[in-house]
């Protein structure tokens, strides 16, 4: 069962469908606001997992299913980016395509991804398993349910980061 968005992106903070700089910077600081009243010890790993998460999408513009279905496999990293690839989910060819985060990037909030990545990818509270955003077993994706109150926590809808994503690279071409 899916569940509705509470948030809504005002109005004022869309350039046609893009998400602006300032609604961004609010998103980022949101996420660094876990609200996980009965697992404190994992709040800190929480809020990497929901930083790198957002910068993925920012970045790259990946789909939430092709996000919720990254594995640790598809992941690789040097000290001047992070590459992703990601399989295709509405095609039945299965086309892999690959996304470049370059560690230097900064992020709406002031850090980089490098911080990003670093804080959620060497946490010790992650488990290494298959999936590289887990739900309670690490050998399975995060459920859509749990991406949804994720995304409505930090108030944003995850299609318009596709479309902010776009904009920001074509403005930087």
């Amino acid at each position: 069962k899916r569940i509705r968005s509470m948030y809504r992106i005002p109005r004022q903070y869309y350039s046609e469908k893009a998400i602006s700089e300032e609604y961004l910077t609010k998103v980022f600081e949101r996420a660094k606001r876990c609200d996980i009243k009965n697992n404190q010890a994992y709040a800190e790993f929480f809020v990497a997992r929901n930083r790198m998460m957002l910068t993925i999408l920012l970045v790259t513009g990946i789909r939430k299913e092709q996000l919720r279905s990254l594995k640790c496999s598809d992941v690789a990293h040097d000290e001047h980016g992070v590459t992703i690839t990601v399989t295709r989910q509405k095609s039945m060819d299965k086309s892999r395509k690959q996304k470049y985060l370059p560690m230097k990037a900064v992020l709406p909030d002031g850090s980089t991804v490098r911080d990003a990545f670093y804080s959620y990818f060497f946490n010790e509270k992650r488990i290494l398993g298959t999936y590289f955003f887990y739900g309670a077993d690490a050998d399975r994706p995060l459920g859509k349910s749990n991406l949804y109150q994720i995304f409505d926590r930090m108030g944003f809808n995850p299609h318009a980061f596709r479309h902010t994503s776009a904009t920001r690279t074509a403005q930087v071409t």
